[in-house]
């Protein structure tokens, strides 16, 4: 049975922004451990101190002594190597995913919190081709397997789910992770995709994921590989819980075509992320008021009044991080919560939390992420998040 291939990528993203969030309350940024050293016979395992200088790859000459008695060790699985021919662009480093990776040339490529899409030119819109890749860390210590079993059950509770074509071993810059193919159908249309999950420690992990038209595979498959192939890992920084952008090789500070993007004082950004179709950033310094003498009510306007996202946030914040609780338009004061309009559609947050940041009385910074769903059909959900800096308090 043909499936839904670009649910997926609501799911991962939502497993992502939810790893971070956790790994901030629970005071992440801790040294991401390298894989465990295999014991192998006649050698000794590398010190700590060594293990740690280097994470991204063993040295490809060690080879296994010989041992008299010994079983033979099962294969190792085989390290992705870039496809001939291909030639990949500039470098780019997310600091809270934990990964550096060279992109595709003509994608566009963008960074947020540790999610970094790259999307083809002529892209559709629903069928891709694009990429995603997310890291960052874990609250719990999972392994490769445990992560994977994790996608399967979030899958088997969906309506729909990918068909899984095959999944295999294989090491991503000396870690072990599980490649796993996959088909769908999206609008009529045959889709093809692939998904890699690594272990880069206890509780530091890496996806990469693509889609694509069925009839592009055989131009994308080449990319994907090149792309993994060129990543490597670093500790994923917990820092800021949102962050647009990442660092390239080319030392730019400001807006770029790689996504990059600096917030200033009044000024906000924030992302909408529905089931289907590419998730919507947007950037801006138009606010509205409409506060109450029980909550401030600040709405974030996006160009052309197109997405707007309103905050209902307690006029008495006596802590930095605050769980967000269910919009109900009944009540009469709504704090905390939050309400997103996207076009001529309402979506109530259900869950989420904000966390603010030390500032002036007169001012309020901080970050926010919500799941949200629509008050007019609750079957249709989209996830927000976003930043704002300094904007007057009124």
């Amino acid at each position: 049975m043909k499936r839904n291939l670009r649910l997926i990528l609501s799911v991962i993203l939502l497993l992502s922004v939810v790893t971070l969030a956790c790994s901030l309350f629970s005071g992440g940024g801790e040294e991401a451990a390298p894989p465990p050293a295999e014991e192998v016979p006649g050698e000794e395992a590398p010190a700590a101190e060594e293990a740690l200088q280097d994470k991204t790859a063993p040295d490809p000459e060690a080879a296994p002594a010989e041992d008299e008695g010994e079983a033979p060790s099962a294969a190792t699985p085989e390290e992705i190597r870039p496809a001939p021919g291909v030639q990949l662009g500039d470098e780019f480093r997310s600091e809270e995913g934990g990964f550096t990776f060279k992109t595709i040339p003509d994608y566009l490529t963008e960074g947020f919190m540790g999610i970094v899409s790259m999307e083809a030119p002529d892209a559709d819109e629903e069928l891709g081709p694009y990429f995603l890749l997310i890291g960052g860390l874990n609250e719990e210590e999972m392994t490769v397997d445990e992560l994977y079993k994790q996608f399967e059950t979030d899958m088997e509770n969906e309506a729909v789910a990918p068909e899984f074509l095959e999944k295999k071993e294989i090491r991503v810059a000396g870690h072990p992770g599980l490649l796993v193919d996959l088909a769908g159908e999206q609008d009529e249309q045959d889709v093809r995709g692939r998904m890699v999950l690594v272990a880069i420690g206890p509780k530091q992990q890496f996806t990469m994921f693509t889609s694509s038209p069925a009839d592009r595979w055989e131009e994308v498959e080449p990319y994907f590989n090149t792309v993994l192939a060129s990543v490597t890992f670093h500790e994923a920084s917990a820092g800021d819980l949102l962050d647009f952008g990442g660092d390239s090789d080319s030392g730019d500070s400001g807006d770029s075509e790689m996504g990059m993007s600096t917030v200033g004082a009044g000024e906000f950004t924030f992302m909408i992320a529905a089931q289907e179709g590419f998730p919507t950033m947007v950037e801006g310094n138009s606010v509205e008021y409409a506060s109450t003498a029980d909550e401030y009510i600040i709405t974030l306007v996006g160009p052309e009044e197109i997405n707007k996202i309103t905050l209902y946030l307690p006029i008495n914040r006596q802590e930095l991080m605050m769980q967000v609780i269910s919009f109900d338009p009944a009540t009469k004061s709504k704090a905390p919560s939050g309400l997103a309009l996207v076009g001529d559609k309402k979506y109530g947050a259900i869950q989420g939390f904000f966390v603010f940041d030390e500032s002036p009385a007169d001012t309020i910074t901080g970050t926010f992420y919500f799941d949200a769903v629509n008050l007019d059909d609750t079957d249709e959900m989209v996830m927000i998040s976003g930043e704002f800096v300094a904007l007057p308090l009124q």
